[in-house]
């Protein structure tokens, strides 16, 4: 595990209201999700689906200390972790209806052969 990559994923998805779809159109903006922290006001209200607030959460929300100590019970469970953009995530949930933005996993077993 990276916990230099996995810090901004995980404080993005510690930001209320940002999800699957919010996700994905900041991505399609930025191309990667260090990239969406250093959106400028009138960037982010231009990302289909993000107002006011939303856009307050994402240029004053301080996620990332709450992300490092996620990080840090991560590395301290041996928990594994699979980001919806990450090519470990299941292609099966990525396209489901509803899902998550990341999840973790406390046991290790191939994610493919149980047919996620």
């Amino acid at each position: 595990m990276d916990a230099n990559s996995l810090i901004p994923k995980l404080a993005l998805a510690l930001i209320p209201g940002v999800g699957a779809n919010i996700a994905r159109a900041l991505m399609s903006r930025c191309g990667s999700v260090e990239e969406i922290f250093k959106l400028r006001r009138h960037e982010l209200l231009a990302v289909q689906g993000i107002g006011n607030m939303l856009t307050e959460r994402l240029l004053h929300t301080d996620m990332r200390r709450r992300a490092e100590e996620e990080v840090r019970f991560i590395e301290k469970e041996h928990l594994e972790y699979r980001f919806l953009f990450d090519e470990n995530y299941p292609p099966k949930l990525a396209n489901a209806r509803m899902h998550r933005l990341c999840f973790f996993l406390k046991v290790r077993f191939p994610v493919r052969s149980i047919g996620l």
